[in-house]
Formats: C-alpha cells, structure tokens, sequence
C-alpha cells in the first residue's frame, strides 16, 4: 500500500490519525517521548460536567450522549484549522483545505486488525448515539451512528473501516508527507517501527508498563503480545465472512491477509 512505513518530516509539527480503539494512545505515549517533536492536538475527553460550559445545544439536552457529541462536533469544526480536529476523523476535503494546505505538516496513520479492532470496538464502543448489541455477531452487522466529524456515513462497523480505510489511502496517495503504520507492528518493535518513519527518540522505544488509556478498566484489556498476534482466526465462519465481504476490494485485504 501506497505510504506504509514511509519517512516523514515533521519539520511543521506531526498530526496523529486512527479510528478510535486503533491504539492511537499508545503511538502517543510513545511520540512523546521525541524531543523538539510537534504533536498537534486531537479534542479533549470531555464528562457530561463540562457539557453546559461550553456548548448546550437545547435540542439534545435531555440526552447525554446526543449532547456530548453535537458539543464534540462543534469543537472539531472549530479546531480543524487550528490542530487538524479530531484525531479519529476522516481526512475529508475540509481537513485537506483548513489544516494541511495552511500548516503542511506530517500526517500519521495508525491502523489496526479489523477483527482485532471490532471485538475492541465491542468492548469500548466510544462515541455511539445508541445502545449497542451485546451479542458480537449482532454488534458487526448492526449500523453504527456516526457523528457529523466521523466524515462518512453510517454504516456496520466493518462497512465503516473499509470507508475510513479508503479516506486514509487517498490521502496517502496525494499527500506524500504522510505514512500508514500497523498497530501489530508498533506492538512488536516499537523502535523499528518508528525509526523506519525517521522518527527517533534519545532511547530504544518501549510500550508502557500501563495501559495509556486513562479510561482502561484493566478487567476489560488485553496484552499487548495478544493484540499483536490478531488474526480472523479469532472470528466465526460466519462472521469472517461478513467482515471479509466488506472489505472485499479495500486495502485491508494486503494489510491484513489473514
């Protein structure tokens, strides 16, 4: 795939993209830790608290999520210019416009195993506007709401990865300051990953102790070795297909052969 592990210069500041549950906080823990390197910002977490401090739309009141959420969507149209907005967006023509084309930085992508990444999206399904199944089988085949930043429509999740894959390829394809890296590989050898970027730190990379993750319920994790070794093999027959066939024709199927 056109920008896998491909070399950055993060001369302008560097911008960190990945669906949510990809493993965005532990690339962030880890960049952090590089001198002198610009990280742009994605929008704070924010508790149903801060909701009236800052945006109350008096339609969605009444609801916390619908509120949480328009308030989010709000603050990502008002942060886009400024640090690229949310970090789990889809790199739309608006973000090429308002944040690329005025401050040029480098653009990195994390992606991760689809089959992997829906039983974590089972587990902590972030920023949803509606009770989710309980049943994973049902989970992958049910719509997920997007929100007005997701920037693609609503879809079941494994429709949704192909769709935020095919945003994160064409951007690949015509921004060449931008990269594609596996969260396997980042689990497997964090510096030679990263190196191969040319992004270096004073020492060898090395994956937290902790969980990152300030919401992480420990109960509620997986290894670090586990979430390396993903594999359709931890899906049904049935519901391999149904993912398979979604992505049939998308980049996944090279990233992720098996």
């Amino acid at each position: 795939m056109i920008g896998l592990n491909r070399p950055l210069d993060t001369t302008n500041g560097l911008k960190l993209l990945g669906e949510r549950n990809s493993g965005t906080n532990v690339l962030e823990h880890l960049l952090q830790h590089i001198p002198d390197l610009h990280l742009f910002p994605s929008l704070p977490m924010l508790t149903w608290r801060e909701v009236h401090r800052f945006r109350h739309p008096l339609s969605a009141l009444w609801r916390y999520h619908a509120a949480r959420e328009e308030t989010l969507d709000h603050w990502h149209t008002r942060d886009l210019p400024i640090s690229g907005g949310w970090k789990h967006a889809a790199p739309n023509q608006e973000f090429r416009s308002s944040f690329l084309k005025t401050k040029q930085p480098a653009v990195l992508i994390m992606l991760r195993h689809p089959a992997s990444w829906l039983r974590s999206m089972h587990r902590n399904p972030f920023h949803t506007l509606v009770k989710v199944p309980t049943d994973f089988s049902a989970f992958i085949r049910t719509d997920w709401q997007v929100t007005m930043r997701d920037g693609v429509p609503s879809a079941p999740l494994p429709a949704l990865y192909a769709a935020k894959l095919k945003t994160y390829a064409d951007l690949l394809a015509s921004y060449p300051n931008s990269a594609l890296i596996r969260y396997e590989d980042l689990l497997s050898d964090p510096t030679a990953t990263l190196t191969a970027l040319g992004l270096e730190g004073p020492a060898p990379f090395a994956l937290p102790a902790d969980d990152p993750r300030a919401f992480a319920k420990p109960s509620n994790s997986t290894s670090f070795g586990d979430r390396a070794a993903a594999s359709f093999d931890n899906l049904s027959a049935a519901d391999r297909t149904v993912v398979c066939d979604c992505l049939d024709g998308s980049p996944a199927s090279d990233l992720y052969p098996s």
